[in-house]
């Protein structure tokens, strides 16, 4: 595998990764430090600084929640890269910013700003109301959250001195998420890219922003996954193409499961990393299930067709991205699955937070 890919990828993960730090902290602090056992919360939990901010929310309803989730312009999947993109543009109060979030239920709630949380939020809402077509959307914003930071209220018409906001910087940026790209002028992004990094940046929307995107889009579905099933001194020795083994003229096994309840480590146990696949883009490939002992003996369903690689998502283990060079790694999307798993977990946990605060009545 590329030296380069590799750097680049494990880059994207690092800042990837800091984001996250802060929406569990967000969610539930016991949970992201650990729990006093740690093992977290479990299913019931504690609250972390986003619960005092989204309790001020004067109330969407659940059409409108529904509308901003599924919406791939400018919902949910937006809104988490800004606010990935902001919280590394914050570079030199990164330290202060996870400071507050630390502070959270141990403190007098009564004596904190939330200031941190105003701000993730923030990013996270600051085109909800664009999904459902309402405008302007960034004004508007303020009669469901009053207490954002101001600039949230102004992103689509930015004041001068909010040139260099992470806000404005990282909503800019995100502009690249169209794949046409002409009527773009290079002058309004040129300095969101260089902080971020131009490598860094086309990886991220070419093998990362893809897979997020994916898991959003597909978030209610049942999702397939297949594992190489080869040990890694196998794989790093040549093996056949994706999918691997226990593939038959007659399909390939699989396991099946959801996104938010899937034993994502399954077969992960020296194998190098698996390749997971919707219901929907399954079908819509032609793909046809059987029952395994119909097919190889297994007790796995079999998958038979020819799916190619772009409508797959790869999660790799921890410490073996070089050997996911099996596949045309190139074609395909990646993130480590310790990194999945915690997106995965921190999206539902978000969504159960936004839909017991602020859903109305």
């Amino acid at each position: 595998m590329d030296a380069l890919f590799i750097k680049l990828q494990k880059e994207n993960e690092k800042r990837l990764s800091y984001f996250l730090d802060f929406l569990e902290l967000g969610c539930c602090k016991y949970c992201a430090l650990g729990g006093k056992n740690g093992e977290g919360c479990g299913r019931f939990h504690s609250n972390g600084g986003f619960m005092p901010v989204l309790l001020e929310c004067e109330g969407i309803t659940q059409n409108e929640l529904d509308v901003w989730f599924n919406d791939l312009e400018h919902g949910i999947l937006h809104g988490l890269i800004v606010g990935m993109f902001s919280t590394y543009f914050c570079k030199s109060n990164r330290r202060a910013m996870l400071d507050e979030m630390f502070r959270g239920p141990d403190s007098n709630y009564s004596n904190l700003k939330f200031e941190t949380s105003r701000f993730l939020l923030g990013c996270l809402f600051h085109d909800f109301l664009r999904s459902s077509g309402k405008e302007p959307h960034d004004r508007l914003l303020k009669k469901l959250f009053p207490r954002f930071d101001n600039i949230t209220y102004r992103h689509s018409t930015p004041l001068s001195e909010d040139e260099s906001k992470p806000l404005i910087l990282a909503d800019r940026l995100e502009l690249l998420r169209y794949e046409n790209r002409d009527w773009l002028d290079p002058a309004k992004i040129s300095k969101s890219l260089e902080l971020y990094g131009p490598a860094e940046t086309e990886h991220f929307y070419k093998f990362i922003r893809p897979l997020i995107s994916k898991v959003i889009k597909y978030w209610n579905d049942t999702w397939f996954a297949h594992t190489p099933e080869y040990t890694i001194e196998e794989v790093q020795m040549g093996g056949p193409n994706f999918p691997m083994k226990h593939k038959s003229p007659d399909g390939f096994a699989v396991n099946i499961g959801g996104l938010s309840r899937h034993c994502f480590n399954h077969y992960l146990v020296g194998y190098p990393f698996k390749g997971l696949i919707p219901s929907s883009l399954v079908k819509s490939n032609g793909g046809k299930l059987d029952a395994g002992a119909s097919v190889g003996g297994r007790d796995h369903p079999y998958i038979n067709g020819d799916i190619s690689l772009d409508n797959w998502i790869f999660i790799y283990r921890d410490n073996s991205i070089r050997s996911c060079d099996l596949v045309d790694y190139t074609k395909t999307t990646w993130l480590s699955l310790t990194l999945f798993e915690r997106l995965v977990k921190v999206i539902e946990d978000l969504m159960i937070r936004i839909k017991g605060y602020c859903i109305e009545a």
